[in-house]
């Protein structure tokens, strides 16, 4: 089996976003926790330690995340630009309302203020935070993820549900 580019096998993939039973449903719900512990390789998390930037962001919540890597996406009906931040404090039992928090806040302080550094201007804004380094689209049950995305109203991140 030969390697394809993300930006190609996007939609061909077997690997759903959510189980087929649901997602965990608190809050606002439809936010996507992947928080599946399994016996995995610590091989695909290490090779994507070389996208982590040196720059930490310290939120108001005292936790701190550090950007992984910026993806912007204009293939779609919309443009789509992903912010992926590595937080190893979310793999410690962190609590849903406090981490949809540090998301929002990273949507309206940090990835606002990056957009005109972006080729598109996006419709939509996606923020992860993972416990780990990850390749982004490749299924990593072992690392704990959160995903949330914000459309633009008014210069301000207003939440969506997936």
């Amino acid at each position: 089996m030969s390697l394809r580019p993300v930006h190609r096998t996007v939609g061909l993939t077997q690997y759903r976003t959510s189980p087929a039973q649901g997602v965990l449903q608190r809050g606002r719900g439809g936010v996507f926790v992947i928080m599946m512990l399994a016996a995995g390789s610590l091989g695909q998390a290490s090779s994507a330690a070389s996208d982590v930037t040196e720059e930490i962001i310290t939120l108001s919540s005292g936790d701190t995340a550090q950007l992984q890597e910026v993806i912007e996406d204009a293939s779609g009906m919309a443009p789509v630009a992903r912010f992926r931040f590595v937080a190893p404090w979310v793999a410690d039992g962190a609590e849903y309302d406090r981490v949809t928090a540090d998301m929002e806040e990273l949507c309206q302080s940090y990835a606002l203020g990056r957009l005109p550094d972006l080729r598109a201007r996006p419709s939509l804004i996606v923020i992860s935070l993972s416990q780990a380094p990850t390749d982004f689209g490749v299924p990593s049950p072992e690392i704990t993820q959160f995903f949330e995305s914000y459309s633009l109203n008014d210069g301000r991140c207003v939440w969506e549900p997936f």
